[in-house]
């Protein structure tokens, strides 16, 4: 049987950013969904470039929003900003595969390659960027 999580030994401010993230999350995920659908149904791109121009257009939207937002930095911008793209970098290239075994290898529908981006690329996501970008220095 699974154990359900206990949200009452989580911090309040765990809790929020969480939150947080999840809402600039979403915000990012429907910019993605959005564009990347137009580019591929109307504009006649290759899925995995559509994938790219959707990624990269996301997240120009959702660095300043996680940074000021979501993890409230106070850090270095321009080191914050490196790891920050190279995370992204690592992203970009899994929705990718996700995108390319989705459509190319199994053949089912761009929308469900989207949907399978928008759920593992941000739990990934928050975890490196908790832990690792945007991590108080100490």
């Amino acid at each position: 049987m699974l154990r359900q999580a206990n949200l009452r030994n989580w911090p309040l401010a765990r809790i929020m950013t969480v939150v947080r993230f999840a809402l600039v999350g979403a915000a990012s995920s429907v910019a993605y969904a959005v564009i990347m659908m137009v580019s591929a149904s109307y504009f006649g791109l290759a899925p995995w470039v559509s994938s790219v121009v959707a990624y990269l257009s996301a997240m120009i939207i959702n660095f300043p929003l996680q940074r000021n937002f979501t993890f409230i930095s106070t850090g270095d911008v321009r080191r914050e900003g490196l790891k920050y793209l190279g995370v992204h970098l690592a992203n970009l290239l899994v929705s990718v595969a996700i995108v390319h075994l989705i459509v190319d290898v199994l053949q089912w529908p761009v929308l469900v390659s989207v949907i399978a981006v928008v759920v593992v690329v941000p739990l990934i996501q928050f975890l490196i960027l908790e832990t690792w970008v945007f991590k108080p220095s100490t």
